[in-house]
């Protein structure tokens, strides 16, 4: 065997070693088997969240949506809470919300406690008080009235004199849309005049409005 046959071996050598080595390595993507678990998530410019995730065992297709911003969701809720209402007439309570958020409001007001432990449920005012407005919220007897709205509240309070306390409330579906800086009430009660400010309420919000980024909760 020659010299030149020795370098043509080496040479040949060499390049084996090298595509062994260097040459690229392709690996197969692996397709959706049943068993996997696919999580698709949407965050919408509502601030919702749609969840699809193809279950294990190719069960099919499941959608959770997480509501959002969009779509009627509460985002923004600041409320009062109002320790001492009375259901006799000469102990009427008036309320004067202003609005002083950009956003519209829905109203609603819960009986927390009474003479005989309320069930809870929130009632709730069909018109929305709109950026920038104001209006009174009058407790008076078992009612509740908001500008030309009445509810009742007896189902809560029972029908006989009783005191009672409970939770105004006021959300709106744009996120951080209210807070207790912005959405401010001024509590009267009784029939004389001058009324007694009403003191000992407070407000709670789920803001970042306060210290920290924190929430906000203020006494009267």
């Amino acid at each position: 065997m020659g010299k030149r046959d020795l370098y043509t071996i080496l040479f040949v050598g060499i390049l084996m070693m090298s595509m062994l080595f260097f040459s690229p390595v392709f690996v197969k993507s692996a397709a959706t088997a049943p068993g996997d678990l696919t999580t698709t998530t949407t965050v919408p410019g509502g601030g919702g969240m749609t969840t699809t995730t193809t279950a294990a065992g190719g069960g099919g297709q499941t959608t959770t949506t997480v509501p959002g911003g969009g779509g009627g969701t509460v985002m923004g809720t600041v409320s009062y809470y109002i320790p001492y209402l009375h259901t006799h007439t000469n102990n009427v309570t008036y309320c004067y919300i202003a609005n002083f958020s950009s956003n519209a409001l829905t109203t609603s007001f819960t009986v927390n406690a009474a003479a005989t432990k309320p069930v809870g449920n929130a009632t709730t005012f069909g018109d929305t008080l709109g950026a920038g407005l104001s209006k009174m919220v009058t407790f008076s007897g078992t009612t509740i009235s908001l500008g030309v709205e009445t509810l009742d509240l007896a189902s809560e309070t029972g029908t006989g004199l009783t005191a009672y306390g409970g939770t105004l409330k006021f959300t709106t579906t744009v996120t951080g849309g209210a807070s207790c800086k912005n959405v401010i009430i001024s509590c009267f009660q009784g029939t004389t005049q001058p009324k007694r400010n009403v003191v000992g309420y407070l407000c709670g919000d789920d803001s970042t409005s306060g210290p920290g980024s924190s929430s906000i909760l203020l006494g009267f």
